[in-house]
């Protein structure tokens, strides 16, 4: 919600993961296990996946505008900055839609991005993170790639989307500021290291 503005990624129906009681008194809590659809393997069904961004007023109900993009995109993988929104779908391409119209600024499918930023790895394991974590966040000058599903950290211009610059290892926690951009991963007993095995 921004500017009196509701954006939205809208896509079909996901799969339902079941519910599963606990079987220890008290506070109950999200087993570690894979549940359904947090494999994220189907993108007509992933959790948090579409192909319609939509721009609405929530005082009328009614859409300002309507993209429709040919592949699905990962909401994990959309943010906004000003008046632009950045929306990825995993391996296909990044893309940068005004916000003010839902007119495409720009969409970059280019190898050497698309190599950079990878496949989502797996992501559920109380030290490396949970798998609908967000991986992408912006600023005015740069959309980012950091997350528990992340092999590297990537970063790419706003401005096109061309590949900016990469760092091995990519499992962080970004805050963006003016002065810097400040990266926490997970603890380890002598600085970076592999995550565990999953």
């Amino acid at each position: 919600l921004a500017d009196g503005v509701l954006y939205a990624l809208i896509g079909g129906e996901e799969i339902r993961p079941a519910t599963k009681p606990s079987a220890t008194p008290g506070l109950g809590h999200w087993p570690w296990g894979m549940w359904e659809g947090h494999e994220y393997a189907d993108p007509p069904t992933n959790l948090g996946f579409g192909r319609n961004l939509v721009a609405i007023n929530p005082a009328t109900k009614k859409i300002i505008w309507n993209h429709k993009e040919e592949e699905y995109l990962d909401s994990r993988g959309v943010c906004m900055s000003g008046d632009r929104i950045f929306c990825y779908s995993p391996e296909k391409v990044l893309a940068s839609v005004y916000a003010s119209t839902g007119e495409v600024l720009w969409r970059n499918s280019d190898a050497e991005l698309l190599k950079a930023i990878g496949p989502n790895e797996k992501a559920q394991h109380y030290v490396t993170g949970y798998a609908t974590s967000t991986y992408v966040k912006s600023n005015h000058d740069y959309v980012f790639f950091a997350g528990p599903q992340r092999a590297r950290l990537v970063v790419a211009s706003a401005a096109d989307g061309k590949l900016a610059w990469q760092k091995e290892y990519g499992n962080f926690q970004l805050v963006l500021r003016d002065d810097a951009i400040y990266a926490a991963g997970p603890q380890t007993s002598g600085g970076q290291s592999e995550p565990p095995a999953q």
